[in-house]
């Protein structure tokens, strides 16, 4: 398709009318001042996203021209994805595949796809509607389909097409016959999409919902919701924004930045426009430990938000956040406007801009390279680090002699961040960041048990309840197994440091647990050991002290 002068504009506002929410347009891009901050600048450009190799986004020429081009992150090589007179526009990517919406002959946008290294594109979704928002995760395209007029009974629809199937499926629709509501860009990353779908309420007034689902569920889940006044003061920057990876959801609204771990349903607000020391935020982003957005705070006050948002001269820096370490840190502060964070596979791009009204570069930064040095601790044996929360609580309740050496770096399961260790499993709870449960062991005493199919046997049946403690076993009725001798003094002798005088029973219990058995002989060793509902006790009568009694390494054991 060919639109040329003003039928190019025509064509982008026609689209931007069905949208109901407006699309802006930046003038031309030249280059402009570069950031005297970590990242290193690619091309002038617009709307950056990244898979972590490449990096894909708008470039536009005047007066109306928009195209899509990428550039490697490792040599920077220029790679035009989609030119020529028709308007391409929003683009994104990953592993490798690009996605965009463009101009058809009805000055309609299409959603189109290519493989980087291919050179024909190819259609994703088309028709008698806009095809806009296209966001893609593996074989997973989600956009929004909209009318190409407002009328009265005008409405779009959330949909995600399958690129390894067929057909699209319907997630979501709404009314847009107001002028403003409709859906913004989806997030997508994996099997779970996230969007915000917004309904006008009154003259000036739109309703959101920011939603989550799993593709296949029936049902969608509301994170947030609340009334928006499109005609405030702070006008666009009030917006829902979000992003998500993983069961990490984070999202800003009225420039309040929130994180939600979607297994548990908490979720915690990091930034805000009200707290006392006045920190707004705005279009956030995710890896899944480290969050980073548009920050604000540097105006001062609300107030003086609001009149340099009215003036034209309103800055904003970069910011970022571990989720691991609650540590936040700078990226790109006092040197203009920064905007439009995006970070996926260790790798975070962003626009800087001298004010918002002048042109843009697209900056690339290794998230490795910006994030604040820690206390991190590699271990040449297993190949692997420790850091954080997980390196702290390693050092200050036992070390290598009670959990043995990381099996693995961070990751995430179940919607947790955990770490193996030979001996046990770290979990991260940031709901309970500030207390001393932060760090959380798994339960690899019962889990090693059920594995090995002995929890069954006689070891593991309680005693009567009526048992009675003596000077040499003692009783516990939580479990109805008793602990004597050697491992009864092992397991008062050691424990998480809670805070209390010497090492008190509550300090054992948080380390071990309760005993799930009696000492028994193991059959697969022949040595006596005893279960508790975190470890295995193993008696090593040739061994020196203090090394006679050892804890067993069920994680290795399980791998």
């Amino acid at each position: 398709m060919v639109l040329k002068g003003s039928n190019q504009k025509k064509g982008l506002a026609r689209a931007a009318s069905a949208l109901g929410l407006a699309l802006v347009l930046s003038g031309g891009i030249t280059s402009g001042a570069n950031a005297a901050n970590p990242g290193q600048p690619l091309f002038a450009g617009i709307n950056p996203r990244t898979d972590g190799t490449t990096v894909i986004y708008q470039s536009i020429t005047p007066p109306y021209d928009s195209d899509v081009d990428a550039a490697t992150v490792v040599d920077r090589m220029q790679l035009p994805i989609a030119i020529g007179e028709s308007q391409a526009i929003l683009p994104d990517i990953d592993d490798g595949l690009a996605v965009w919406s463009e101009t058809n002959d009805q000055g309609d946008l299409d959603i189109f796809g290519r493989q980087i290294e291919a050179r024909s594109p190819f259609l994703i979704a088309g028709g008698d509607r806009n095809q806009l928002y296209p966001a893609i995760s593996g074989s997973h395209v989600a956009y929004v389909s909209a009318p190409r007029e407002v009328t009265a009974d005008s409405f779009q629809t959330l949909q995600v097409i399958d690129l390894d199937g067929s057909g699209a499926q319907k997630l979501d629709s709404a009314m847009v016959s107001g002028g403003s509501g409709g859906f913004m860009r989806p997030a997508i990353n994996g099997e779970r999409v996230a969007w915000v779908r917004m309904e006008q309420i009154g003259d000036r007034l739109v309703h959101w919902q920011l939603k989550t689902k799993r593709l296949g569920d029936p049902s969608a889940t509301i994170i947030a919701e609340e009334d928006l006044d499109i005609g405030g003061p702070l006008g666009a920057l009030s917006q829902p924004a979000y992003d998500l990876v993983g069961d990490t959801l984070v999202y800003t609204a009225d420039l309040n930045l929130t994180t939600v771990n979607l297994v548990t349903g908490h979720a915690t607000t990091l930034n805000s426009i009200q707290s006392a020391d006045f920190k707004p935020a705005q279009n956030p982003t995710t890896d899944g430990r480290y969050l980073f957005w548009q920050d604000y705070r540097a105006t001062g006050s609300v107030w003086d938000l609001v009149d340099n948002l009215q003036r034209g001269t309103l800055s904003s820096d970069i910011m970022g956040y571990d989720l691991v370490t609650g540590t936040e840190f700078a990226i790109a502060v006092d040197d203009g406007y920064n905007a439009a964070p995006f970070v996926r596979n260790g790798v975070l791009t962003f626009e800087h801009h001298a004010t918002p009204s002048d042109n843009a570069l697209i900056y690339t930064a290794s998230v490795s390279q910006i994030v604040p040095a820690d206390d991190s601790t590699y271990f040449p044996e297993t190949g692997h680090t420790l850091s954080g929360h997980f390196a702290q609580f390693w050092k200050g309740n036992g070390g290598l002699p009670v959990f043995g050496y990381p099996l693995t770096d961070e990751l995430s399961e179940n919607g947790l961040t955990v770490q193996y260790f030979e001996r046990q499993r770290f979990e991260y709870h940031p709901e309970l960041e500030g207390t001393a449960y932060v760090v959380q062991l798994g339960l690899l005493g019962v889990e090693d048990a059920q594995r090995r199919g002995i929890e069954g046997g006689a070891p593991f049946q309680p005693l009567p309840a009526g048992t009675a403690s003596d000077g040499y076993t003692e009783f516990f009725p939580e479990t109805g197994h008793r602990l004597g001798g050697g491992f009864k003094a092992y397991w008062h002798a050691h424990g998480l440091s809670l805070g209390d005088d010497g090492i008190s029973d509550r300090e054992s219990l948080a380390l071990f647990g309760y005993p799930i058995s009696e000492e028994f002989t193991d059959p697969a060793t022949g040595l006596t050991v005893q279960y508790f509902e975190r470890a295995r006790f193993e008696y090593h009568p040739n061994n020196p002290e203090p090394y006679t009694i050892l804890l067993g390494r069920l994680t290795a054991d399980a791998r």
